[in-house]
């Protein structure tokens, strides 16, 4: 019965971010919709919370499984991401989406035990990939792909 309760509050707050989002004004041409990222994660954890609400047994198995997790986070996977996105942030505007991308999904890549350099390369490349056409492609972003190309 507290898993509901609780499952609600967070339907109740994902539902009214959602709301907000989609009131904002339509965004400059060419540019995304301001409310665009937080309304697609509010609706995703909207989702998830009424999943909850209306069927909390499929969380508790979930549940279990976490609880039974052998270690905590290494301090690995931290600093990775951490330096993945601070690579992202310092990089982008002067390498380019696709260099600084692949870069920062190398470095993410790295910071998972047992992934080798080829593999983590690989990934990057995916990612890096998968951004560009994403943003580039199919939103019609004007984001530099490489140093010097527009």
């Amino acid at each position: 019965m507290a898993e509901r309760i609780i499952f609600s509050i967070v339907a109740v707050i994902a539902a009214g971010i959602l709301v907000s989002c989609l009131l904002m004004s339509p965004p400059i041409t060419g540019r995304l919709h301001p409310g665009l990222i937080p309304g697609a994660l509010s609706a995703a954890t909207l989702l998830v919370a009424l999943m909850g609400v209306f069927r909390p047994r499929l969380f508790t198995v979930a549940e279990e499984l976490v609880c039974q997790a052998p270690e905590p986070t290494p301090l690995r996977s931290i600093f990775a991401a951490v330096a993945a996105t601070l690579c992202l942030a310092v990089a982008t505007s002067t390498l380019g989406m696709l260099p600084s991308t692949m870069a920062a999904g190398i470095i993410a890549a790295l910071g998972v035990a047992g992934v080798t350099l080829w593999r983590a390369i690989l990934i990057g490349a995916g990612i890096a990939a998968t951004a560009a056409l994403l943003f580039v492609g199919l939103l019609r972003q004007p984001l530099k792909l490489l140093p010097g190309v527009w």
